[in-house]
């Protein structure tokens, strides 16, 4: 038997930040588990960006030939995919936000149908330097997940769980009960 594919795509620039910390937790849990991990830096892709041309809709792939193709045959054959991104002004960050637009037709086709399985499902990890009550009252974190959770609704996956990392201190160590909440995602 196959092992269970875990695909995480690490939104953020920094690869020792918060976030790659939460994705780096993660992994291990799964892989103590016998998951097969993946982890692929959004940031170091250089992916184009999208041109609106919509081709994707009716081929179910980008006509521009860059990374994008490795991500989309990763998150097509994933049992699970976690996106880990930082939050950036209340949302994802530039090159998350075109990896959805670049995946556009990877996930829909021109009736805005889903491509993807139900049996896929989704995990969401964010970290943001707001304060929690702040980041709670300023809608910070959950802009975030809010453009995360429509990009994978739309493509048809099962969302899984999140996991948000308020007051995140960039090179701190992750708190234990966000190490707990991580851990605890393998058995959700």
């Amino acid at each position: 038997m196959k092992n269970k594919k875990l695909v995480v795509l690490l939104g953020s620039p920094h690869k020792d930040g918060a976030t790659a910390k939460m994705a780096e937790h993660l992994c291990a849990a799964f892989a103590k588990q016998g998951w097969d991990c993946k982890t692929i830096h959004i940031h170091s892709k250089n992916l184009a960006p999208c041109t609106g041309c919509m081709v994707c809709r009716d081929k179910g792939e980008c006509v521009i030939h860059d990374g994008v193709a490795m991500i989309r045959d990763d998150l097509r054959s994933c049992d699970m995919v976690a996106l880990a991104a930082p939050v950036y002004f209340a949302n994802v960050p530039g090159p998350v936000k075109n990896l959805f637009d670049r995946l556009s037709g990877t996930v829909i086709d021109r009736e805005a149908k889903p491509r993807l399985k139900k049996s896929q499902r989704y995990i969401l990890l964010t970290a943001c330097s707001t304060p929690a009550l702040f980041d709670r009252l300023s809608g910070q974190s959950s802009g975030a997940i809010r453009a995360m959770k429509e990009f994978f609704q739309m493509a048809g996956m099962t969302y899984g769980s999140k996991v948000v990392y308020p007051g995140a201190v960039y090179g701190g160590e992750l708190p234990a009960k966000v190490l707990c909440r991580i851990r605890r995602l393998y058995h959700e």
